[in-house]
């Protein structure tokens, strides 16, 4: 095992922090310690050099097929935090665009990541781990690690119809939805036994998170076509986040079942999202439903609305910076987009924190004149 270690130019490759990485050698091999203590150190130091905050350098693609080495080796009892530095890893360039970054950058990026999908095969085998854990940790990672890998996809919908560990089974079918986008093969050879994997969760699952996760997953699928049990577990979710607290990945409920109710569309988004508003507990949580129904309603997806809190300077108004991709004025909205300002105007628990919220899409700050421009746009009542 780990043949080759001690022959690569580790004093040569540039890490984090710069200078010489010698020690890289032992700090792999200590990952197969007897010492928790000793594992634990060794990989944060490791993580440290090779992608720290995630980010890449050159020394980090020649770790990585040691790392993968050691993932297939029972001697390692850590393999579910090596996974969730490859995860950290993937995450952090999962929208990577090459064009946008110079050489040699550019290389250590797509070195690295190569060398993490070239690990799909130890993955999928991971998949039937005696653990758990790893085998929760790896389903949940699996799409990102793998770019969406067919084979990894078919080893998942095997490893579900044979799964009795609820942790694992409520990753497995929050992954199946990461697989639903247009350039998986989910959609063309495996979107119905997907489906009805899914709606046996939804319908039979005695499990919050399970049933969480199958809804969110189906809703990737189906998108606006899902069923009304769907929707109804989604919004369960924002009304009663401690239900699901457990979540694959330490998945926030509320920003979770946001996002899926986002793939909605038309009368039907304008529903949900008008529920999630009645039902929301906290003031905080309804912020977060306002900042992404008007994303997703007004420009046609969640996030591509920049938001991050710009001043803390006021306690009484909370700001958020950041701008629309596209210009906006309420001169300009469809009937759906001006539906979609007005239920968040009616939704007390957005206004009871003030915020510059609406500004942020080219619209007055203070509810009232906000409610006042949008009655006279609309040329009615609200």
């Amino acid at each position: 095992m780990l043949k080759g270690l001690d022959n690569a130019n580790w004093d040569r490759l540039s890490g984090a922090p710069a200078g010489e990485h010698t020690d890289v050698p032992r700090l792999i091999r200590s990952l197969t310690a007897t010492d928790p203590q000793t594992r634990s150190a060794a990989l944060d130091e490791l993580e440290d050099i090779i992608a720290h905050q995630g980010t890449v350098c050159e020394i980090t693609s020649y770790v990585i097929p040691f790392l993968v080495e050691l993932l297939s080796s029972d001697m390692v009892l850590d393999r579910g935090d090596i996974l969730l530095v490859f995860y950290t890893i993937c995450w952090v360039y999962r929208e990577y665009n090459p064009d946008h970054r110079d050489e040699p950058y550019r290389t250590y990026v797509q070195k690295s990541l190569s060398a993490i999908r070239d690990g799909t095969e130890t993955y999928v085998t991971l998949l039937n781990s005696p653990d758990y854990q790893v085998r929760a940790i790896t389903a949940f990672a699996l799409p990102l690690l793998t770019k969406r890998d067919p084979r990894s996809m078919a080893a998942a919908l095997s490893r579900l119809r044979v799964e009795t560990a609820s942790e694992v089974t409520a990753s497995l079918a929050w992954s199946l939805g990461d697989y639903a986008d247009d350039k998986s093969p989910l959609l063309v050879q495996d979107r119905d036994q997907t489906w009805t994997s899914l709606r046996n969760l939804v319908d039979r699952g005695q499990v919050p998170e399970v049933r969480f996760s199958a809804a969110r997953s189906l809703i990737e699928v189906e998108g606006s076509d899902v069923g009304s049990g769907v929707v109804d577990i989604l919004l369960s979710a924002i009304g009663q986040p401690d239900l699901y607290s457990n979540l694959p990945g330490g998945a926030v409920p509320t920003w979770a079942a946001t996002e899926a109710l986002c793939r909605l569309s038309g009368d039907r988004r304008l529903k949900a999202f008008q529920t999630a508003l009645d039902v929301v507990p906290t003031s905080g949580d309804a912020h977060l439903i306002a900042m992404a129904f008007p994303d997703c309603v007004l420009l046609g997806a969640t996030s591509r609305v920049h938001h991050y809190v710009s001043d803390y300077s006021d306690p009484e108004l909370t700001r958020y910076g950041g701008e629309a991709d596209e210009p906006l004025s309420i001169h300009s909205l469809s009937s759906e987009h001006r539906e979609a300002v007005r239920i968040v105007l009616e939704a007390d628990k957005v206004w009871e924190q003030p915020s510059n919220l609406l500004a942020i899409y080219g619209l007055p700050t203070l509810r009232d004149e906000a409610h006042r421009l949008l009655t006279l746009v609309s040329g009615s009542g609200l």
